[in-house]
């Protein structure tokens, strides 16, 4: 039940997704002091992704078992979270956070297809 219900595709997208919803997270400080107006952007659009994500968990706990959505943002907000700030190390905040802006839609989406059907 527990594999079928979480395939590693749903893993790895979810993975990213959180990864680069908390490195919006991180970076919304400390790139708010280059503009007020791009720290209240990043503001937004990570309660944004929150809302969003915490819905599709919802959603995949409704469709599947209580404990999945536990079981599922603890591994890949662990997989997303170091993976994420490894990278953020090499390519830097604002970089991370602009893949971050770009990156978020097109996970939200892949974070959603790879969910398995009933």
């Amino acid at each position: 039940m527990l594999f079928d219900a979480m395939p590693n595709s749903l893993i790895a997208s979810s993975a990213i997704y959180f990864g680069l919803a908390y490195n919006l997270k991180r970076n919304k400080k400390d790139l708010g002091y280059y503009s007020q107006g791009l720290y209240y952007f990043l503001t937004f659009y990570y309660y944004l992704s929150l809302l969003f994500g915490l819905g599709v968990l919802i959603y995949y706990g409704k469709q599947f078992s209580w404990y999945l959505p536990f079981v599922l943002f603890i591994v890949s907000g662990i997989i997303g979270t170091v993976g994420f700030v490894f990278l953020e190390g090499t390519l830097g905040e604002l970089k991370m956070s602009i893949i971050g802006i770009v990156g978020l839609p097109i996970a939200s989406y892949y974070f959603i297809t790879t969910m398995p059907v009933i």
